[in-house]
């Protein structure tokens, strides 16, 4: 799932900041402080698969609907969640392009959880993100690879890190049952983002690149 967030009435972002900072999952209450706010009339869903251009993809299509990926599982994801599927084409689009055809010019809050795809989706907007146009992103990262040709953590980092976006910080990990971390989520911000940060609570709030 990727959720594109565009904040409308700009007296949220106070609270929105405060949602962000200091809750254990950010996201989710987020979607509650803005349907709270009666702007879940604005809340659109689009059925349409996420990559780095616009194209038709070999979908697996799992049984266990949350691990449904563009990439088949690994023997570790067979033995575990993802044990039945079947293979379908969809078509796919990527995020600037979504953005252009929608008349986006600038996302606050950007959430990826697309199974292993993520950093495809990233490579889908990278002007945008060269140019400061994505405060906001939330992604789903995996310590271990659980489909063949997978992006790790340090894959989607690296990949950040390079266009000067920083980790801001970790949520909900995701265990096995012999406490070895698979999954988790990392937000990060946006350079401009960071500067504007340390400009409301004061010099070095967050570190800056």
């Amino acid at each position: 799932m990727v959720q594109i967030m565009v904040l409308l009435p700009t007296n949220l972002i106070g609270g929105l900041i405060k949602q962000i900072f200091t809750h254990l999952n950010p996201i989710q209450r987020f979607i509650l402080y803005f349907k709270k706010a009666g702007c879940s009339k604005n809340i659109f869903t689009y059925n349409m698969g996420m990559s780095e251009n616009n194209n038709r993809l070999l979908f697996y299509k799992n049984n266990n609907a949350r691990t449904s990926s563009f990439l088949e599982p690994n023997d570790f994801h067979k033995n575990h969640l993802a044990r039945k599927y079947e293979k379908i084409e969809v078509p796919t689009t990527s995020i600037a392009s979504f953005c252009t055809e929608h008349n986006i010019n600038k996302i606050d809050i950007l959430k990826l959880d697309i199974e292993g795809f993520e950093l495809n989706a990233l490579k889908g907007c990278v002007e945008m993100l060269k140019n400061c146009q994505i405060d906001f992103i939330y992604t789903e990262v995996n310590l271990i690879p659980t489909y063949s040709g997978q992006c790790l953590i340090e894959d989607v980092i690296s990949f950040l890190r390079n266009l000067n976006y920083i980790p801001y910080n970790f949520y909900g990990n995701n265990e096995s049952k012999f406490r070895e971390s698979i999954i988790t989520n990392i937000m990060f911000i946006s350079p401009k983002v960071a500067v504007e940060l340390n400009k409301l609570f004061g010099s070095n709030t967050v570190y800056t690149n």
